[in-house]
């Protein structure tokens, strides 16, 4: 990702809370012959060797056959909003785009032996109470739902973050798009409200 000095999105545990708020991701890889993407939950957590990502997805999906070891990419999207010149002083100005997003690096793992084990990770992740229900479940329908997916961890080797705050503009021009965006009506904007700093500093 081509990602300017000052927009650099480097502290490492707010690198790891990004992931873990906006983790629907994209998981992109090359065979050497095609790309493909998938657009999967994942569980990001912090272990002794590093950040590794936990998931799974469909074994007829093109990446199901993904080989162990396979270098790829997943993409973490934030908040994100279109940048109207009227925020600006300058009759000059043109609109842009404003964004955070987080670039993972890794290797992929099949993690064959701990399919049920990732599947109730994922579950107590994304609705712990949902839990009780799943143990109640027949383990042999369970087994079964099992034999269709991929389970896999990736261990991420790099990551490249950018925080795309209007950082190169005025104070009182940042000032206008963080108050507009908090008191408006787009999710997004709102979210990317709370990511404004005046010089757009981490």
């Amino acid at each position: 990702m081509y990602v300017p000095a000052l927009l650099r999105f480097t502290d490492a545990e707010e690198q790891l809370n990004f992931m873990q708020k906006y983790s629907f991701a994209t998981l992109l890889s090359y065979d050497g012959e095609r790309i493909a993407g998938s657009h999967l939950p994942l569980v990001p957590t912090r272990e002794e060797d590093g950040i590794v990502l936990l998931g799974h997805l469909a074994k007829s999906n093109e990446q199901g056959r993904l080989q162990h070891g396979a270098d790829c990419l997943v993409v973490f999207s934030g908040p994100h909003a279109y940048i109207s010149p009227r925020y600006y002083d300058r009759a000059d100005s043109v609109p842009t785009w404003d964004y955070v997003a987080l670039h993972a690096y890794g290797t992929f793992r099949i993690e064959a032996d701990k399919k049920m084990a990732i599947m109730e990770r994922t579950i107590r992740y994304f609705e712990e109470e949902y839990m009780t229900q799943w143990t109640s479940l027949p383990m042999a329908y369970k087994e079964k739902m099992m034999e269709h997916i991929v389970a896999f961890s990736i261990r991420v080797s790099r990551i490249e973050g950018q925080k795309k705050l209007s950082q190169n503009k005025k104070p009182e021009e940042i000032e206008r798009m963080k108050r507009d965006f908090a008191g408006g009506t787009d999710p997004y904007a709102q979210d990317l409200a709370r990511y404004f700093m005046v010089g757009g500093g981490e």
